[in-house]
């Protein structure tokens, strides 16, 4: 089996333990997604988010600082960090954060977002689509 594929099934099951409340479990996979592979930064970000959930604030935040260090282009370090300083009160800067974040994602993500009215639009055309074919069987 190809390293990236055991490092994916680490962070999902990691994603599984943390939607269940069941943050040390979680840790511990992402920190098996991150030991497998050092530059998947979804494992780091969760894990130091599962760090803060399960009361560790001071290790996320130290966490999260040295993602921003060594990851600066991400937009989404920027932005759960962004997540975890708002729940704690500081406004300004969560909201640096999530400037940042956006000002990183706009170029990265362009292409998506004009494809948004398009999605939403194929997305009703398929419902209509669906719901007329089913009278059509019914009637």
């Amino acid at each position: 089996m190809k390293v990236k594929t055991v490092v994916i099934r680490y962070y999902h099951r990691g994603q599984v333990y943390f939607i269940t409340g069941e943050f040390s479990k979680a840790m511990s996979e992402y920190r098996q997604s991150t030991t497998l592979d050092p530059t998947f930064i979804f494992s780091q970000i969760q894990l130091a988010v599962a760090q803060y959930k399960s009361g560790e604030t001071e290790k996320a935040m130290h966490m999260f600082r040295k993602l921003i260090r060594e990851n600066q282009g991400s937009a989404e370090v920027y932005n759960y960090y962004g997540e975890l300083l708002l729940d704690q009160g500081k406004f300004g800067e969560a909201v640096e954060n999530f400037d940042r974040s956006i000002e990183l994602a706009k170029n990265k993500y362009v292409v998506f977002l004009f494809l948004l009215p398009f999605l939403s639009l194929a997305r009703s055309l398929s419902l209509t689509l669906s719901v007329s074919s089913r009278s059509k069987l019914t009637s």
